[in-house]
């Protein structure tokens, strides 16, 4: 930001502190990297999800009588965590990038909800816009074509269960 900009917005409210925070955010840094570590990342916590459902779906009494039923219950149960950790994720990077692409900036002064709005110097909105065009949208676009395609995985899955 420019040396000469008084902006009353706490620090941590800031949208571009928000970013760099979420960027290094545990949870969060793995949605940042290029596409392949992130599909790379993506499979590896599926096969995680998958590992403990295997273990709790081959607990249930019967579970080697259907072999394929049990496979597709893993699978589901793995593909619906998977899809509540993106949604999460999905959910802040959300978040933050309208807060780097609108005007103005709510935040608060205190611990209570005060209701303060600041309107963004030019030379703050454009940084901020920058970031969340270049820096955030194309972490979006990853998280939702994820989305679309474990929720078809998903979606696939339930009609064979069903079928089968």
């Amino acid at each position: 930001m420019g040396q000469n900009i008084k902006c009353p917005v706490p620090q941590s409210q800031r949208p571009l502190n928000e970013y760099s925070n979420l960027k290094q955010s545990f949870g969060f840094m793995w949605t940042t990297k290029d596409t392949l570590s992130f599909f790379k990342t993506s499979i590896f916590l599926i096969l995680s999800f998958a590992s403990i459902a295997t273990v709790v779906v081959s607990s249930t009494p019967n579970w080697e009588n259907n072999i394929l039923s049990s496979i597709l219950q893993v699978g589901m149960s793995s593909m619906i965590f998977f899809i509540l950790l993106l949604l999460r994720v999905y959910l802040a990077w959300k978040y933050v990038y309208k807060r780097l692409i609108k005007s103005t900036l709510s935040y608060e002064e205190s611990g209570w909800y005060d209701g303060q709005t600041w309107i963004k110097h030019p030379e703050i909105l454009i940084q901020d816009r920058l970031a969340g065009i270049y820096e955030v949208l194309p972490i979006l676009k990853k998280l939702e074509l994820s989305l679309t395609i474990s929720s078809a995985v998903l979606s696939i899955s339930i009609v064979i269960y069903i079928i089968k």
